[in-house]
């Protein structure tokens, strides 16, 4: 524990409402100044939610034709929720730009809603008045990439907020039963969501072996609780998927429809997606702006990639017997950063044009985890009040020309698709 005096008792919570407002604000910016359907499969998102809300039953996957890639073969739950406010804003007859932003603006909040639950967390882990909640809520609100992934339509955010809080029954000290249950639903919510999540799975037994590691049954009883649990949740989908499709998961029926694109899309963006490319999803997860596949700003990484090395040497640099709890969450962390990673390389070694680093978003909670506490390793006691206010000045000056520079890009092409290694 620090010697540092704990903040009064209202400071944190004031601190956090500032970093909650500036996620906001970051993600509604970005959702604006985007020109409509200008994302990746925004369009495809949105004629499932139109799909859905005009028919009530869910769209099947149709082999794919370009430019009119579909993303009927998706989880429901994220489009349920985008149905009910869509329906709502045709009701008011508004234009089909702005009832898009509205659900660009749905997607912003669902997405600024991990900024507490990673500073809730990560507080449970450390001390009163500890500044690692604050760093890890802020590593949510404005990295780049976290922020880009929430502003524009589509399933991920959903499927990033149900991930972010499934740690909190998995580092609950509750009762085992109650807390595998609450990591089961949304563990199987997440799913539904977005099926990548499923990589998640492991940490059902590798949590609870973290926190005790003597116990291989009891974390085998509570991942077999939680197990089943995820199992029913997924249930009718799995059924409605095996009479469709004939799988109950159906994992190849989109990435296959998607590989018959080759023959139709551009040479450049073929080349570039059917390259083994993890080097490219790591910058896109930092915000290399690969989250649109397509804009890059190369200062993006070159400000973010130091401050995670510099995270990486101050876990490196620790005490071995620093900080029992938040450790033990750390290992956990690192195991559930390296599931997504598994899981992403498994599916881009078998479909093309899948190096894409907002997949590893399920893990915004581990990294901002494993950054706060490679950060309070490196930087002395006297000097992390003068940090915090140096990243967040930084990241806020970094995010506000990132936000000029697509207004300005969207601005000098409004309607048109960006050439495929377009930069900002």
């Amino acid at each position: 524990m620090d010697n540092h005096q704990p903040h009064p008792p209202h400071r944190p919570r004031l601190l956090l409402a500032a970093v909650f407002a500036a996620a906001v604000a970051l993600r509604l910016a970005m959702a604006f100044v985007i020109a409509p359907l200008q994302a990746p499969d925004e369009a495809a998102h949105l004629r499932y939610v139109q799909t859905l809300g005009d028919t009530g039953h869910l769209p099947v996957q149709p082999r794919a034709t370009w430019p009119n890639w579909e993303q009927y073969y998706q989880p429901p739950l994220a489009y349920g929720v985008f149905v009910a406010v869509d329906r709502i804003t045709g009701a008011a007859s508004l234009p089909e730009p702005d009832r898009l932003r509205a659900l660009r603006i749905v997607n912003a909040l669902l997405g600024s809603a991990i900024v507490p639950i990673a500073y809730t967390v990560v507080r449970r882990l450390v001390p009163a008045g500890d500044w690692r909640p604050l760093l890890a809520a802020l590593v949510i609100a404005l990295f780049p990439g976290f922020a880009g992934s929430a502003s524009v339509l589509n399933n991920d955010t959903l499927s990033n907020l149900l991930a972010a809080a499934l740690w909190m029954p998995l580092l609950s000290g509750g009762a085992p039963r109650r807390t595998a249950v609450a990591a089961g639903l949304l563990l199987g919510a997440a799913c539904l969501a977005k099926l990548s999540v499923l990589a998640l799975a492991p940490l059902l037994v590798i949590v609870p072996l973290c926190k005790d590691p003597r116990s291989l049954t009891g974390a085998l009883r509570y991942a077999t609780m939680a197990g089943a649990v995820v199992a029913l949740v997924l249930l009718p989908w799995m059924v409605r998927n095996y009479a469709v499709y004939g799988s109950p998961l159906a994992i190849d029926v989109g990435s296959i429809s998607y590989a018959s694109l080759s023959d139709v899309l551009p040479e450049a963006a073929v080349a570039a997606a059917s390259r083994a490319q993890p080097g490219r999803a790591f910058l896109q997860f930092w915000g290399q702006f690969g989250v649109y596949n397509n804009l890059h700003w190369k200062m993006i990484p070159f400000v973010l990639v130091p401050l995670a090395s510099l995270a990486l040497i101050g876990w490196a640099r620790r005490a071995p017997a620093a900080d029992g709890s938040f450790t033990r969450a750390a290992v956990a962390a690192l195991a559930a950063l390296a599931l997504a990673i598994t899981g992403l390389t498994a599916f881009s070694l078998r479909y093309w044009a899948a190096w894409q680093g907002r997949y590893l978003y399920t893990t915004a909670v581990p990294v901002a985890m494993l950054l706060a506490g490679g950060w309070h390793h490196i930087v002395p006691a006297r000097l992390r009040g003068a940090f915090i206010l140096m990243l967040a000045a930084g990241l806020l000056t970094l995010d506000t020309i990132l936000v000029l520079r697509l207004h300005g890009f969207f601005t000098a092409m409004p309607s048109a698709r960006w050439p495929f290694t377009a930069e900002l």
